[in-house]
């Protein structure tokens, strides 16, 4: 468990790694270094810096060369999983980089992050093509067969698999790299110190490795298609950073933008840090005028263009009558199976003591009610007071009074059409709370503060504070304005 005061110390540690003059591109792939933000999904790994125990280092590397040397092997002879193509686009003028998530994603237009934005760049006269980083265990060939039509927008998948010569390339370069950091180590103490062990071991994870493939697919990529302008999303995690870097090493011509696509949690961090020229985008993108004044804050003094482009979360506010509406509270949490359990448990405990409210479990698009129950994370008997939820977001919001939550950037956009939100502090250590700045919600520890705010609607449910909460909502998700990005499409043309 790592508390604010240790948060902030391994920030400033791994930054001052970063942006040492001893920093590579191997270095920068580690994301591990990149501390992301504040809740237990991305602080957790940073426990190990406070454990006495230590593996035997020699062993953990000779275990970690021989299965990367084996996966290579195995995959050069019998798995082909290289970059696929979807479509046939020969050279485009904006290359977006999306990811791939879950397999029900295939056959549709929208992207999972930038929704219906490449749809638009495409009327514009631009040959825009989306690329997709694989996270999950298909292989492209199944991926590629799923798409049964050509899709308006054509693909990229990012194969698991490099050419040989890169795999070998990148285990050479991550050894010089160890010998170098092992150097630092013995002339380091404190937490320091025991940073630099854990880059040892974090150099070859299959996060730094996987990162280090998308360097050099990027590459090819680039090389043969020369498109004008690389979109990809902005959230402060090493891939981004790294892809940077492999498009100015093609092409310094080459208009590197970031979207900044969620909320700006408190203690973001890798987000709003800059690093070396290479590693940073010429432009942010972001989604609403809130995130702009924010990201304008923290790279003032880089050469990095912030501008406003809006999201597709934005859904036009339509304010209703809460007296007519049923007492229902919307369910919503992130895309995590944890964060799922801590939700649904809260209001499964709720519903047994209580008979006053119905809920609607609202999941991330990336998890299934099908995983859950298989999980074991839901009981197979539903109370039938909570619905489980196939709708549109926009439908679940205009049915709801409420919205219980902790991290999820959906929060911004019930919030913004009038819904109130409840936030649940379940044992933490730094607030995950997204809504930190917004005066009208509320925070819960239990069924018992539940239920006081439940049984008391007419002190939370205000229309002129709901109001004023949706409006701040509102300028961190706005509707999409083309402008600014015109200019940057004009910009690269000529």
């Amino acid at each position: 468990m790592i508390f604010e005061k240790q948060f902030d110390e391994i920030c400033k540690l791994c930054d001052e790694i970063l942006l040492s003059k001893n920093s590579t591109k191997e270095i920068i792939a580690t994301s591990w270094l990149h501390v992301i933000r504040e809740h237990s999904e991305f602080t957790n790994r940073y426990n190990v810096l406070f454990e006495t125990k230590k593996n035997f280092f020699s062993l953990y590397l000779l275990k970690k060369l021989t299965l990367t040397i084996l996966r290579i092997i195995k995959n050069f002879f019998f798995q082909k999983n290289q970059i696929s193509f979807i479509g046939n686009y020969g050279q485009p003028d904006i290359l977006i980089i999306s990811h791939f998530l879950n397999i029900n994603q295939t056959g549709k237009e929208e992207d999972f992050y930038f929704g219906h934005l490449p749809l638009e760049l495409q009327k514009l006269n631009n040959n825009v093509v989306l690329g997709l980083i694989n996270h999950t265990d298909e292989n492209n060939k199944k991926i590629k067969s799923r798409w049964k039509i050509e899709p308006k927008i054509h693909r990229v998948i990012f194969g698991k698999n490099i050419k040989l010569k890169y795999e070998l390339k990148i285990i050479l370069d991550l050894l010089k790299n160890l010998i170098k950091i092992n150097k630092l180590f013995y002339k380091s103490k404190g937490l320091k110190r025991n940073i630099y062990y854990q880059v040892k071991k974090e150099l070859f994870s299959v996060d730094t490795i996987n990162n280090l493939k998308i360097f050099y697919q990027v590459k090819e990529l680039v090389k043969k298609h020369k498109p004008k302008i690389v979109m990809l999303i902005h959230e402060g995690h090493a891939h981004e950073r790294i892809i940077f870097k492999s498009l100015r090493e093609m092409d310094k011509n080459i208009k590197c933008v970031g979207y900044q696509h969620a909320c700006i949690f408190k203690k973001q961090h890798s987000l709003k840090r800059n690093l070396s020229e290479d590693y940073n985008p010429d432009i942010i993108l972001t989604s609403g005028e809130k995130p702009k004044k924010i990201l304008e804050e923290n790279f003032k003094k880089e050469n990095v263009n912030i501008q406003q482009l809006g999201s597709h979360r934005f859904l036009k506010k339509k304010l209703l009558n809460f007296s007519i509406k049923e007492n229902i509270c919307l369910v919503i949490p992130e895309g995590l199976p944890k964060e799922c359990k801590y939700l649904f448990d809260l209001t499964l405990m709720y519903s047994k003591k209580f008979k006053n409210m119905k809920f609607i479990w609202r999941l991330h698009p990336i998890i299934t009610f099908e995983f859950l129950f298989k999980k074991k994370l839901i009981p197979n008997l539903i109370p039938k007071n909570i619905i489980l939820s196939n709708n549109s977001l926009e439908e679940d919001i205009y049915n709801c009074k409420w919205a219980l939550y902790r991290g999820t950037t959906a929060i911004f956009t019930a919030v913004a059409n009038g819904v109130y939100p409840i936030y649940y502090n379940y044992n933490d250590t730094i607030s995950t709370d997204p809504l930190y700045e917004v005066e009208n919600r509320s925070s819960v520890k239990n069924i018992n503060d539940l239920n006081i705010i439940f049984k008391n609607e007419s002190n939370f449910l205000q229309i002129e504070k709901l109001n004023k909460s949706a409006e701040y909502c509102n300028k961190s998700f706005e509707k999409y304005n083309l402008k600014n990005l015109k200019e940057i499409l004009n910009e690269s043309k000529n």
